[in-house]
């Protein structure tokens, strides 16, 4: 997100910092389904993602998002607040949504 007229970057992010394992358990309860992770190795991932999920379940995670599931995603949310000009909303409650709304 930038802003005029310095066209500086607002990172636009949320007020908690969650761990991918979080967000599992987020989408557990969001789904009312048990849902574990388990780890395999990062081709297979890749090929799984790239093949299937991207495709099939874009509303899960695409092509675009995926990549940033291995970067460090925390940044400092004040920027994002002096701009919306009020408290950040929940970072969980908004996966909770996501992960509603893609089942509906």
């Amino acid at each position: 997100l930038c802003t005029s007229p310095g066209r500086r970057l607002i990172n636009a992010v949320g007020p908690d910092a969650i761990t991918f394992r979080q967000i599992i358990g987020i989408m557990s309860n969001a789904t009312n389904q048990k849902v574990r992770a388990i780890e395999i190795p990062k081709a297979a991932a890749d090929l799984f993602v790239k093949r299937f999920i991207s495709v099939v379940l874009p509303q899960v995670v695409n092509s675009q998002q995926y990549p940033l599931l291995f970067e460090d995603n925390v940044a400092d949310a004040e920027g994002i607040r002096r701009v919306l000009g009020r408290p950040l909303l929940s970072t969980r409650h908004f996966f909770s949504q996501q992960f509603t709304y893609a089942i509906d």
